[in-house]
This record gives structure tokens, C-alpha cells and sequence, in this order.
């Protein structure tokens, strides 16, 4: 079954996932995988609810189902962290609504999207150890010590954040900052032509 697009993931999520995915974020630092007893005697649903509620997430790809010492115990993925940035997003009136992806790389994904006067606008999602880091945590060498990667995912966004907005306020050509949203960066966009679709160039002598 083909993953729907990140925006209309995000659309399908009502408050009790939503409440679901927070909650998983704000264990993630201190469970890899948080057990679904935990889940169950701190949230608000009851058995058949909570059962609902993850099976949707899951078939969303929001979060993610393993085994732990025999009982199901379950994390947050990037998506999940994603649609919660949206959602904030949303509820800070920065971001009306996600469009397509228009880049990638190995530590994130930067998507276009509008804000509520429709103007255009650009979304990075970043995501620490998603692929560049993978190879490390294999042989054990996470050069960041022991924080989580959604962890360093949130911080980093938050860097880049605070970087790009010092730039900004003295006078550096860069995208101008509009908001912060858990691992999301909402940021002016800047029309241009993408190297990809740039014909190709003659002798500058």
C-alpha cells in the first residue's frame, strides 16, 4: 500500500492521535521503545480506544510496533514528529497548509507550503540520523553520546533556528525565519531556478 504524501497524514490525524504522538515524543527521551501498559495507565483511552487509535497511527507509518520483552512497545518516527511540527505550526497561524517536497537531504526534507495569507512559504523538517548516522549506531559510535535521535533531530532545528534568525536581524542574505516548530523550520522563500533545471551554462570568459 504506497505511503500517502506527509500533508494528508497530517489532515488525518484528529486530537486522540494527536495526543497519542505527543505523548510519544515526550517519552522519547527516556524510552526507545515506550511500552504500551505505560501508554495505557497514563493516557486518557480505554483498551478498545487506545487498540483504535494505534492501529491508525500505524497504518499511517506515525509510529512504529516492536517487541519488547514479549509486550508491544511502540516509538514516534520522523513523520509522526513531522505532523506534530504541522500541527503546532498550524495552531501558531505560521502554516495554512503543506505542499510538495521540493528538496532533500541526508539530514532533512524541505517541503513548500502556504501560510494564511497564501503566501508561499518553505517548511525543513529536519532529521538526525536518518540515513548519514545509520552506519554509526550500527557499530555503536554515536558521536553525539547518548541523546535520542529525535532528541538531536529537535535540537538541531532549534540551532538552525536561532542561527538563521542572528543572520537575519544583521543583515545577512538569508531566507528571513517565521517560526519554530518542534523539528521544523518555517523560513521565507527565495525564488530561483534550482541548479537541477539551470540549462547549461556557457564559458563565463
Amino acid at each position: 500500500m504506497p505511503t500517502l504524501p506527509l500533508s494528508n497524514r497530517a489532515s488525518l490525524v484528529g486530537p486522540p492521535e494527536f495526543s497519542l504522538l505527543k505523548f510519544l515524543l515526550r517519552n522519547s527521551d527516556s524510552y526507545e521503545l515506550v511500552p504500551k501498559k505505560k501508554i495505557q495507565e497514563e493516557t486518557e483511552f480505554n483498551p478498545t480506544q487506545l487498540d483504535y487509535y494505534l492501529t491508525k497511527l500505524l497504518k499511517l507509518k506515525l509510529i512504529y510496533r516492536e517487541k519488547n520483552l514479549g509486550y508491544d512497545a511502540y516509538k514516534i518516527t520522523f513523520s509522526g514528529i513531522d505532523v506534530i511540527s504541522i500541527k503546532k505550526l498550524y495552531e501558531s497561524r505560521i502554516l495554512k497548509s503543506l505542499s510538495t517536497i521540493i528538496g532533500e537531504g541526508k539530514e532533512s526534507e524541505v517541503y513548500a507550503g502556504y501560510d494564511f495569507d497564501d503566501n508561499k512559504i518553505v517548511i525543513k523538517f529536519h532529521r538526525i540520523g536518518r540515513t548519514s548516522y545509520k552506519s554509526l549506531r550500527r557499530v555503536n559510535k554515536n558521536p553525539y553520546g547518548r541523546k535520542s535521535w529525535v532528541r538531536l533531530s529537535i535540537e538541531n532545528a532549534e540551532a538552525e533556528y536561532k542561527a538563521l534568525t542572528c543572520m537575519w536581524k544583521n543583515g545577512a542574505k538569508v531566507p528571513s525565519p517565521i517560526g519554530l516548530g518542534v523539528n521544523a523550520i518555517a523560513m521565507e522563500l527565495i525564488d530561483g531556478v534550482q541548479l537541477s533545471e539551470k540549462p547549461e551554462l556557457g564559458d563565463p570568459e
